[in-house]
């Protein structure tokens, strides 16, 4: 009678052994992912998670097993904005003048009293 103790024993003879395998390929392929998108002195970072689904019936434990993968997120840049009083969203500063819109009217002066 041959008693198994060693649960690395056990996910090495799930499904004669793919999943073992499945899982060692996706180790390395979210490693390969996170280098790339780490770069040199970059961070990233992902999951491997093994899921083993155990199911008795009369004396009889199946076990299967899944993995799920979550590669590294692309990281994306921000945009600033501001936000109007009204709730508006604007590229410009509310409070600043822009200088770059064009020639701008000139108010007409009342004539100095003299």
């Amino acid at each position: 009678m041959a008693i198994v103790h060693d649960g690395l024993q056990i996910v090495g003879m799930v499904d004669d052994g793919d999943l073992a395998a499945e899982l060692s390929a996706e180790i390395l392929r979210v490693n390969a992912a996170i280098k790339e998108r780490a770069g040199q002195k970059g961070k990233a970072k992902g999951t491997v998670t093994l899921v083993l689904n155990l199911e008795q019936e009369g004396g009889i434990l199946a076990i299967t097993g899944d993995i799920k993968v979550a590669l590294p997120k692309k990281k994306r840049g921000a945009s600033m904005y501001w936000v109007m009083t009204d709730g508006a969203i604007s590229t410009e500063h509310p409070q600043q003048m822009n200088m770059f819109s064009g020639p701008r009217g000139v108010n007409a002066r009342e004539p100095a009293a003299g």
